[in-house]
């Protein structure tokens, strides 16, 4: 284990702290994870930062704070902020249609049902979807991943494929019947990736060259971007998954609760230099996905969020458009959220961004007004506002709560609250 204690722990009790580093390492002892780091932030100072295990299993370099990881859908959060930059200088209302600034999806209708012979049958949407619904994933998109009439024409239409392109995933979205009317249902869906074509359109720019010019650079989080070069790549960490031996995923409320979950076992699924999706820049940035960054850069990214917009005497964005992103903004018979049949307890919608609603859920740890994300390799971060605190975790595990080391996570920092 690689520990570099904060100079304060800014109120967090050190004997806590340890049990985090041992459930942590834990993880790392029983071979389930290979690599991991871990931030804790709070009142403007880094109390902790840890890194366990190794980046390969078989090359063993040890894993250390800079490594870098697959961030997956906390790229989403990254994407809502450089919207909301071009928010600030006027480009659109949250309320426009997005129709009004992508026509493709201007006429897009709402799917009805499949006929015996096959046939799609849909009507035209009772209102245009907005793009307060797109940040929100009440847009009526899906993500292609059930077993429903719509999601199959994603796969049929490839959407969201590596080899396609910002504007053209839109262009296939185009063709394809929204799962429900607009802002009648929560899906995580691609609505990010529509977001990444709506900042190409508002800013004339690539959707990844704006990102570098409104949030990346300006912050200095300059190890990430949406492929890892080969001067960086000894830095880059494998990416896992459940081995034959392995638990697989049980994200219930008796997992969470502390039965014993998972047995030791994991299989590399993707390797830096040896075929990885990683090892050169694709044609389709991801709006929803495709980010590849580090602890400290990450960290950046969610202090500047715990700071209202502002991070090392850089502002990104003004402290109302943060409180604007980082509070519920979906209606009531929307919450909890739901992950492909993972209930989210007590837990709201923000612009892209998850919001707690309460704090009286002992297995789901959580405070009131707590916001953040996740990422498919079991990537979290979280951001307290009215502790100041901030958490970050990065593994590479795929898929998330294969293991439910984000609960785990989580819980012992709040243990660690005095």
């Amino acid at each position: 284990m690689n520990h570099a204690p904060g100079a304060d722990l800014a109120g967090l009790n050190p004997a806590k702290l340890d049990d985090l580093r041992k459930a942590m390492q834990a993880y790392i002892d029983d071979e389930k994870l290979a690599s991991i780091v871990t931030m804790i932030w709070k009142d403007g100072t880094l109390v902790t930062a840890d890194a366990y295990g190794v980046q390969d299993l078989e090359t063993k370099v040890p894993t250390q704070i800079d490594s870098i990881f697959r961030i997956y859908s906390m790229t989403k959060p990254i994407t809502g902020v450089a919207l909301m930059t071009l928010y600030e200088q006027g480009k659109f209302q949250l309320d426009d249609p997005v129709g009004n600034y992508l026509p493709d999806l201007a006429d897009v209708e709402v799917f009805v049902e499949q006929t015996d012979d096959g046939t799609i049958v849909t009507e035209p949407c009772k209102t245009p979807m907005t793009i307060r619904q797109l940040m929100t994933h009440t847009a009526g998109l899906s993500y292609g991943w059930r077993d429903h009439p719509v999601d199959r024409l994603y796969a049929k239409n490839k959407i969201n494929d590596f080899g396609g392109t910002v504007a053209g995933n839109v262009e296939s979205l185009s063709t394809i019947p929204l799962l429900y009317h607009p802002g009648e249902g929560w899906q995580y869906s691609v609505a990010v990736d529509v977001q990444a074509r709506l900042i190409e359109v508002l800013s004339g720019m690539a959707y990844r060259d704006y990102l570098k010019l409104a949030v990346l650079n300006p912050l200095g989080m300059l190890d990430t971007d949406f492929f890892v070069p080969e001067d960086k790549r000894h830095r880059f960490t494998t990416n896992y998954g459940p081995g034959e031996n392995a638990g697989g995923m049980a994200p219930s409320a008796l997992s969470v609760r502390g039965e014993p979950f998972g047995k030791a076992g994991i299989e590399r699924v993707d390797q830096p230099g040896h075929g990885s999706v990683y090892d050169s820049l694709p044609s389709f940035c991801m709006g929803g996905g495709g980010l590849a960054s580090t602890g400290p850069d990450y960290l950046t990214f969610a202090t500047m969020l715990a700071q209202k917009g502002e991070a090392n005497g850089v502002r990104i964005l003004k402290p109302k458009t943060v409180e604007l992103m980082t509070r519920n903004q979906i209606a009531d018979e929307l919450i909890p959220i739901n992950l492909e049949g993972m209930a989210m307890p007590e837990t709201g919608f923000g612009l892209d961004l998850s919001v707690r609603m309460t704090d009286e859920i002992d297995y789901w740890p959580g405070v009131v007004g707590e916001y953040g994300w996740s990422g498919a390799a079991s990537t979290h971060f979280f951001v307290a506002p009215e502790q100041n605190l901030v958490g970050i975790l990065l593994t590479q595990m795929l898929p998330a709560y294969t293991y439910l080391i984000e609960i785990e996570f989580k819980k012992h920092i709040y243990d660690a609250l005095d």
